[in-house]
């Protein structure tokens, strides 16, 4: 980043950062309307899991707690590694493909990720299943007092396999949907799995039948499977009401967007082909070239990156 606004001709001279001080508000409500969605949801899962940490402790005594820890750390490890990545995928390429109508490449891409979640997650599942003792003992040692950990903690890691595998599809299914900009409902539908299916069941089937600590994760992950369900039923419904809304039954038919804010901004100019589409998607201008297809595919033929002052 030094070198490229240190020595790049386009920003040496500094006169592109000399209203940078100027706030847009237009692509700050923007930002704020995108954003605070995903705000809630980040509330209302940390609410959750706090919520049910001092339940456990409250209610169910140390060893419990101490073993939804244990729970919670291997979740959250092995959450950021592997759904979470796929999951950021998933977004950029369906917002790729929203930002060129391609709707039936919307399906691929989710389908895509969802392949992809399972053939790194279902061994896991497996080894966390089939070792779960030997994951505890990387958390308690070779202390005899934490041995008693063993018959709680064991088989919460089974769960926590299934929890994980419910939670990273809700993930990639949700992060799809924010991939078409679709925020307000996925934040709901997530209120509604969280707080209105799995924190009740949790409490039903945790403290009212005695399941204890086994049934609070056990109904977390009912909530997190119905939340997915959800998402792939929203997903479905957006891509449908989109392909029908747009012309050309839903082909790429949005060839180039000429967005002009005001008469003294820079804009990227971009050109770029979409794999599989034979069209080019450019950000900024018209008379958009067509892609060459070389056998293989279409390829892109030219690149360029080009930034250049609009008047109004």
């Amino acid at each position: 980043m030094s070198y490229v606004l240190s020595f790049h001709r386009f920003y040496r001279s500094g006169a592109r950062f000399r209203h940078a001080w100027r706030p847009r508000w237009r692509i700050i409500r923007r930002i704020f309307y995108l954003g605070w969605p995903k705000g809630l949801e980040q509330m209302l899962q940390s609410g959750l899991f706090a919520t049910i940490a001092l339940l456990i402790g409250w209610r169910l005594g140390v060893e419990a707690i101490a073993s939804h820890i244990i729970a919670l750390q291997v979740y959250s490890v092995t959450y950021m590694v592997i759904p979470w990545t796929i999951a950021s995928a998933v977004t950029t390429r369906v917002g790729i493909a929203s930002g060129a109508d391609d709707y039936t490449q919307m399906w691929r891409i989710l389908n895509a990720g969802l392949l992809v979640f399972f053939f790194f997650l279902l061994p896991l599942a497996a080894l966390l299943k089939i070792f779960s003792p030997w994951v505890v003992m990387l958390f308690l040692g070779s202390d005899l007092k934490a041995q008693t950990l063993l018959p709680i903690a064991s088989p919460l890691l089974v769960i926590v396999a299934f929890f994980i595998l419910a939670n990273g599809l809700r993930t990639i299914a949700g992060q799809a949907l924010n991939g078409l900009s679709d925020m307000r409902m996925p934040a709901l539908m997530m209120g509604l799995g969280y707080w209105g299916i799995g924190f009740p069941a949790a409490l039903v089937f945790g403290l009212g039948m005695d399941f204890g600590i086994l049934g609070f994760w056990w109904e977390l992950t009912v909530g997190m499977a119905a939340i997915r369900i959800l998402y792939l039923a929203r997903f479905r419904w957006l891509v449908e009401r989109l392909s029908a809304a747009a012309p050309g039954n839903g082909l790429l038919s949005r060839h180039s967007l000429d967005k002009r804010e005001s008469s003294n901004q820079y804009f990227l100019d971009i050109s770029y082909c979409l794999p599989g589409t034979g069209f080019r998607s450019r950000l900024h201008g018209n008379d958009v070239p067509p892609c060459r297809n070389d056998g293989r595919g279409f390829t892109e033929t030219k690149n360029f990156w080009l930034f250049r002052k609009i008047r109004g």
